[in-house]
């Protein structure tokens, strides 16, 4: 009990969520930046502490009839094992949510876009 009492003062405090989006809005830039940078035909959907990578020359994903006709879901596995291998670890299933946590950081925010950029070269 001591631990969901903890969680609980944790997240009363208006910080939490105001940091949980301010972190998500920055990972969410710093991807866009570098799918732009780097040329690659994906796109990051979501807001805050929860979004999504769909590797697609599509705007948006408004459905699964739409993830399954654009969505290069091999590309994104190729994408997620390369974050792995440089120690970013992502939900391997396309089709689940990336969610920040009260845990991360502007540093790891600047290590995921490393990471990504790397990724990017190696699939490109």
């Amino acid at each position: 009990m001591k631990v969901v009492a903890a969680n609980l003062d944790l997240l009363s405090r208006q910080e939490a969520y105001t940091n949980l989006h301010a972190i998500g809005n920055a990972a969410i830039a710093r991807l866009r930046e570098v799918f732009r940078r780097r040329k690659v035909k994906a796109m990051v959907q979501g807001f805050g502490p929860m979004f999504q990578i769909y590797f697609t020359d599509r705007d948006a994903i408004h459905d699964y009839r739409d993830y399954c006709t654009y969505v290069d879901t091999a590309r994104y596995s190729k994408f997620v094992h390369r974050l792995l291998e440089r120690g970013i670890y992502m939900t391997p299933s396309n089709g689940l949510h990336w969610i920040i946590s009260t845990a991360h950081t502007e540093a790891d925010v600047a290590a995921l876009g490393d990471a990504t950029d790397q990724a990017c070269a190696d699939i490109s």
